[in-house]
């Protein structure tokens, strides 16, 4: 098989002749090939690809199924969750209104106000809560 990296890439058309040594490269080196093998070997990944995406189409339905229809499955839905390596979570999105008081040190002329607002931030500290958005509303001075 020859392996000339300084081959001219001709571009296929429409039709081409199936029997044709084409030239493709493998890693990092090029390699002879039968056009219809080369062919067979794309229909072939993309019938992998619509399987895996089918697959993870079917989990993700069993998956919401279980957890949707959890109080009338009981344990069953996590037997069924282990079997498959599921994780029975969903996220959730939820406003949260709060209120704060805090303590802030200022230099005489700094404006507390916005030092509060610029600085003031909410964390999860790394629990399975996920702070997407927060903003300062007000501030008002005790």
């Amino acid at each position: 098989m020859s392996t000339d990296a300084n081959a001219t890439p001709v571009p296929l058309s429409e039709s081409y002749d199936l029997n044709a040594t084409i030239l493709i490269q493998v890693g990092s080196e090029f390699v002879e090939k039968n056009a219809l093998e080369v062919e067979y070997g794309f229909k072939r990944l993309d019938s992998f690809r619509a399987i895996a995406n089918s697959q993870t189409y079917n989990i993700e339905a069993v998956k919401e199924y279980l957890i949707d229809n959890y109080d009338d499955l009981g344990s069953h839905a996590d037997e069924i969750a282990t079997l498959l390596e599921l994780e029975l979570t969903r996220e959730i999105e939820y406003t949260v209104t709060m209120s704060a008081t805090v303590t802030v040190t200022v230099a005489p002329g700094e404006d507390a106000d916005s030092l509060i607002i610029d600085n003031l931030y909410i964390d999860s500290h790394n629990s399975n809560i996920c702070v997407d958005d927060y903003e300062v509303d007000s501030t008002n001075e005790s």
